[in-house]
């Protein structure tokens, strides 16, 4: 195949996947845009609360890497269809088990989670409300990201984005009417937004389950799983243990600079919160790009046309980076009127000003890491990325954020400072990574 018609491929793939990734992010940014007007310390404690979930959701991500990986070189080989929808229906099994593990776990043990993430008093209150609510109910999550998973690797991106589309209206409603009172209900504040993020969750789970029933997995039965596929969980787990162990490296460096920022102070730790929800629009076209190439490059590489695949990645990196670095400084031009969509706080302002300078570079490098780690995934280069992530995240980003943030005393700026020099040094080593081609030789089908 061409690569013309490889790019109008890729274009039909990721358009809905980046529509998708714009309305989940959307979801997190309102809770924090809502919040910080009701009050900074509750959306504070909620960018708290989220990196200790995020945590927890890289766990299903072990089984939804794995499942897509070989779900999309099954599709590129050949293989029957029944074979696959074992595959998915282990994974679902597994995954639910787990989710629920997770939920169970955090309703009784949500006090000394918040304690080890040094939960000042000023969040405490507002953690430990949204943390019950939402972390209670974390086996939602492990569902749809497997539903998702499935629907992607046959490329019904566009039911996905659908879905997504109704979760956020009815999150952007359920927080209205919650947050403040209106329409006649009670003013819950943080409650009102866990409830909203809950309930519009059941609904999104629901929804997918009977589009992946529809299309994926039809004429499928219970029956087909007995005996159960333990080979399908097996590879599963073979491939989706290195692939989440990468992101675990990386949730679980972001945890602990939570920690440290928690130990720098109220404003640090509302600051990165607000920025966090601005570069997640930086950044979310890279990883719509760099999911609808995964998919497409594992496709290839089943179909053993890894020239195909090598020079899509690259087309998809340059064409990524361009239009982040442009998000970036259209960003930076407009960073005051973003902003005050946060806070009037003018001392926050500005500490997320210059902060902002810093994640133009940070960007560059977290462009090539979220594209080329999807194709070398794909591709079945799995442990890789995960020995490299630990190696700069927590030798460079983690080490660096506490020697810049509290020895050096920069604060913010110096956390800040260390994550883009772990972005840019895994970014060069990722896409040398690629040009080289050691990927080519791990192919699992």
């Amino acid at each position: 195949m061409k690569q013309t018609a490889l790019k109008k491929e890729l274009f039909q793939i990721t358009w809905p996947i980046f529509v998708e990734s714009v309305l989940f992010m959307l979801i997190g940014i309102i809770d924090v845009a809502m919040l910080s007007h009701y009050n900074n310390n509750a959306s504070g404690a909620i960018g708290i609360v989220n990196t200790l979930i995020n945590m927890f959701n890289i766990f299903f991500s072990i089984i939804t890497a794995g499942t897509s990986i070989i779900c999309v070189q099954y599709i590129g080989a050949g293989k029957e269809k029944l074979e696959n929808q074992k595959l998915i229906g282990a994974s679902l099994v597994f995954n639910t088990l787990i989710g629920i593990l997770f939920s169970v776990l955090i309703f009784f043990f949500h006090t000394p989670l918040l304690s080890f993430m040094n939960t000042g008093e000023e969040f405490w209150d507002y953690s430990q409300t949204y943390l019950i609510l939402v972390g209670s109910t974390l086996f939602l999550q492990a569902i749809m990201n497997t539903f998702t998973a499935a629907l992607r690797a046959y490329s019904h991106t566009k039911l996905c984005m659908y879905v997504t589309v109704i979760v956020n209206c009815l999150n952007i409603v359920g927080n209205y009417c919650l947050i403040y009172g209106n329409l006649g209900l009670p003013k819950l504040g943080v409650q009102g937004a866990a409830i909203s993020t809950v309930t519009s969750k059941i609904i999104g789970t629901v929804i997918l389950g009977v589009m992946c029933v529809k299309k994926v997995m039809e004429n499928f039965s219970i029956s087909n799983l007995k005996p159960f596929p333990f080979y399908h969980l097996k590879n599963v787990l073979k491939l989706g243990t290195p692939a989440g162990g990468e992101s675990i490296a990386y949730n679980g460096a972001k945890l602990v600079i939570t920690i440290v920022l928690t130990h720098i102070g109220t404003a640090a730790v509302n600051a990165n919160t607000y920025l966090n929800s601005i570069s997640s629009v930086i950044y979310i076209f890279a990883v719509a790009v760099g999911q609808g190439t995964a998919i497409i490059v594992g496709r290839l590489v089943g179909e053993r046309k890894k020239d195909e695949a090598y020079h899509l990645c690259l087309s998809s990196f340059f064409i990524s980076l361009a239009i982040t670095v442009l998000v970036s400084l259209l960003v930076l031009i407009l960073h005051y009127p973003i902003l005050r969509l946060f806070t009037d706080n003018p001392d926050l302002i500005t500490l997320c000003r210059n902060t902002l300078f810093i994640d133009l570079f940070l960007e560059i490098g977290r462009c090539a890491n979220v594209v080329i780690i999807n194709s070398l995934r794909a591709a079945g280069d799995v442990n890789f990325p995960v020995i490299m992530g630990i190696i700069s995240m927590w030798g460079i980003g983690v080490l660096l954020s506490y020697i810049l943030g509290i020895s050096f005393n920069l604060g913010i700026i110096g956390v800040w400072i260390a994550l883009g020099a772990d972005e840019l040094f895994r970014g060069i080593i990722m896409f040398f990574r690629w040009r080289f081609g050691k990927w080519r030789n791990k192919q699992i089908v």
